[in-house]
């Protein structure tokens, strides 16, 4: 009983913090509020941290 519980709370989760990283690449990129999928979510963060981190290094 008590290992649903602890997957759910690991899903939500993750889902409260893809959300997170929805709403900043959506402001980031300028795309509108759509649905993304998470792949699409996860990838652009990672775009999104190379081009900091690219700047940082110039």
């Amino acid at each position: 009983l008590r290992k649903p519980l602890i997957e759910r709370k690991r899903r939500e989760r993750i889902n409260l913090c893809l959300e997170q990283l929805r709403e900043t690449v959506v402001g980031v990129f300028g795309l509108d509020q759509s649905k993304l999928e998470k792949a699409d979510i996860l990838e652009m963060t990672v775009k999104h941290l190379q081009n900091i981190q690219s700047n940082k290094a110039t």
